[in-house]
């Protein structure tokens, strides 16, 4: 997932907050024993990075991203190894990135050489599981009120944190620990996304979440058919706002069932477009959720959109302005 090219108003102070960390002594991107590199988690999924400092999850795996410390330049990894393989492994590398797998609770230290004989140290700790929680899928900035429709066969993120003992926040990706009531309902879809359980359900009916040791999340699975409203709405408010040139903005495709349930998933099955495609670019943004899109303006004008889906349309404009 591409991270946002121009700010959007009314996000800046949540992405400031992830700036606020390092004042209290959590640093995004850590540098080594021997000052040389940095480390830092790749998770362009979740809007606030998580700090270098979170435990990595027993089980779970995590890609990092290693950069030279006095540059912030990615570098070309050419060994990392763990000095304590039953606790953390280093099972991948390619290029300045490195995968990192939780084997057993405690600290390891990986040795990273790079090209130019330049090497460094960092401590990882791992930690296990003792709760999984979970939130509605759906757009982060307005969380689904109710029992959400999901769509059959779509990829559905629901929002996630692991966490440890005390309630300590890990990180990773893998096989989250979760049961789904019926079990033959659904299943987990791989994915190194690390802030989303993304599950795919495949029968019909009303069905259960229970992430490890947290509230169950109760939905209802539907047939694309029986999907029988769709919208475009802002990410925020009701009124599209105009867009200035150098910012983005969002906007969410919405769903509802004949009774009135808000359908999740949609923006998997639908087709979402720009129809001014001079004006306007859209992308996905699961960093805000599901369903929510970016736009970038291109040039001044009208910012046509439209989804459709299973003989349903859905329109919305937002105006591109100078500034």
């Amino acid at each position: 997932m591409n991270a946002f090219a121009r700010p959007i108003p009314l996000l800046v102070a949540l992405v400031a907050a992830g700036s606020l960390l390092s004042s209290f002594g959590c640093e995004v991107a850590k540098t080594g024993e021997e000052g040389n590199l940095k480390f830092s988690y790749t998770a362009d999924d979740r809007l606030i990075p998580p700090t270098f400092n979170r435990p990595v999850a027993t089980g779970m795996r995590v890609e990092v991203q290693v950069t030279d410390a006095d540059t912030n330049e990615a570098v070309t990894i050419v060994s990392a190894n763990s000095d304590r393989p039953s606790v953390l492994t280093v099972p991948q590398k390619s290029g300045s990135r490195l995968t990192i797998a939780g084997e057993g609770a405690g600290e390891a230290k990986i040795a990273v050489t790079v090209t130019g004989s330049v090497s460094d140290t960092i401590a990882v700790n791992v930690a296990d599981i003792d709760e999984v929680v979970l939130r509605n899928p759906g757009p982060l900035l307005t969380p689904v009120v109710g029992t959400p429709a999901v769509i059959t066969n779509a990829d559905v993120p629901f929002g996630m944190e692991l966490k440890g003992a005390n309630g300590q926040f890990l990180i990773g990706y893998g096989n989250v620990p979760f049961e789904l009531e019926p079990a033959t309902a659904g299943a987990q879809v791989a994915s190194e996304d690390v802030a989303h359980l993304v599950l795919r359900f495949t029968e019909v009916g009303d069905v259960t979440v229970r992430p490890l040791n947290s509230t169950p999340i109760p939905i209802k699975v539907i047939d694309p058919a029986d999907v029988a409203t769709i919208t475009l709405a802002p990410a925020l408010g009701t009124t599209p706002a105009d867009i200035k040139l150098s910012q983005s903005s969002s906007f969410v495709v919405k769903g509802a069932t004949a009774d009135s349930n808000p359908v999740v998933g949609l923006a998997d099955v639908a087709t979402v477009t720009s129809e001014s495609i001079a004006v306007c670019s859209i992308e996905p943004n699961l960093q805000l959720g599901d369903g929510v899109f970016t736009i970038n303006p291109l040039a001044v004008g009208d910012c046509n959109l439209q989804a459709t889906h299973n003989g349903l349309t859905a329109t919305i404009t937002f105006k591109v302005i100078d500034g």
